[in-house]
């Protein structure tokens, strides 16, 4: 036992279970991912996973567990503590979002958001070469550079599952036709027919974007507003922390004088998801997309910076952080329909 390996012999069950449900996920999901072996079989593919999908959530779990509550070994800091909760947590929407997606039947949302899941968990296998300079120049040693080079391996892998997801929907997309010697016999009335029945799936394809469009406006202002009760809730659940009313009628909490300044900048804090609420209804695609792909890690930071007193700011921090990453999804994946001049509330693209 070495001091930097003494937590884990302090409470082993914790890391046991991590061990345990990482080998399973890593061995047994690589499977899942080869066409031909899930072509072949089936019936293995949906065993294992029932199996993988608990496994997954067991590892994610675990992580976040160790992450916060064992002691931080040398070079580990704040900003890793929250990148390790902003991934781990990113990691258990993947499986519920995908695990949700094959119950409906939608087997294409299934299977990227188990592809993003996997690369999460597979992400301390780059994060060995990202830490090679870490290794090669101990004058850089830090905890930035800790940060910067565990952070850089979940990146990675996330980049590389994003285009991984996007490969296979444009192949899916732009399969070419069986044939492609065209038709010379087609009389005049089945051109007309065609050329119909073409404007009649554009016209179709156009009104999905549009409904769409007004869907994501709508989940994003729904998520901003789940965010915002539980921030309120948790807010209003400290009162009842013993010494809390004490300290509020001193007007000194946790040591920090409670001034006017103070007092205005959490009214800031507080105004960014009551805006969002608004802002996710009305802006304009781009300006939307951009507000809450910007606003929600902010509002990451500003949550992980408040720190934790108790148990239950650990269920709402984990609440939230799923809220948070779930906006950065749809923001991230929501795309400009292809007809020029589409609006929605005023909106010109």
């Amino acid at each position: 036992m070495t001091p930097d390996n003494a937590r884990f012999f302090a409470s082993p069950l914790p890391v046991l279970l991590h061990i345990v449900s990482v080998t399973l996920y890593s061995l047994l999901g690589a499977f899942q991912f080869a066409p031909g072996f899930r072509r072949r079989r089936s019936g293995w593919h949906r065993a294992a996973g029932r199996l993988l999908v608990p496994c997954g959530l067991a590892a994610a779990l675990s992580g976040l567990w160790m992450a916060h509550f064992y002691p931080w070994p040398e070079y580990d800091g704040e900003l890793l503590y929250g990148l390790r909760l902003f991934f781990g947590s990113a990691m258990v929407l993947s499986l519920l979002l995908g695990a949700a997606a094959i119950w409906r039947r939608d087997f294409a949302r299934h299977g990227a958001w188990m592809i993003r899941a996997y690369a999460l968990a597979l992400g301390a296998g780059t994060q060995v070469f990202t830490h090679l300079p870490w290794f090669l120049f101990p004058s850089i040693q830090g905890e930035l550079a800790r940060a910067l080079s565990m952070g850089a391996g979940w990146v990675i892998n996330l980049a590389v599952a994003e285009w991984v997801i996007r490969t296979r929907l444009t192949r899916s997309a732009y399969a070419p036709p069986r044939s492609s010697q065209p038709d010379l016999r087609i009389s005049a009335a089945q051109s007309q027919n065609t050329a119909r029945e073409r404007i009649d799936m554009e016209t179709s394809r156009e009104n999905a974007e549009i409904k769409t469009a007004i869907d994501r406006r709508a989940l994003l202002s729904t998520l901003w507003i789940f965010l915002l009760f539980n921030t309120l809730f948790r807010d209003f659940h400290e009162l009842f922390r013993a010494g809390m009313v004490g300290e509020i009628m001193t007007g000194v909490v946790g040591g920090t004088p409670i001034t006017d300044e103070l007092m205005l900048l959490g009214g800031v804090m507080v105004e960014i998801p009551i805006l969002m609420v608004l802002l996710s209804r009305v802006l304009a695609h781009r300006a939307n997309r951009w507000a809450n792909l910007f606003l929600a890690p902010v509002t990451t930071v500003i949550m992980l910076q408040n720190g934790v007193n108790d148990l239950d700011d650990i269920f709402f921090i984990a609440v939230e952080t799923f809220a948070l990453s779930a906006i950065v999804w749809v923001a991230w994946r929501w795309r400009a329909p292809v007809r020029p001049g589409y609006s929605v509330i005023g909106e010109q693209t």
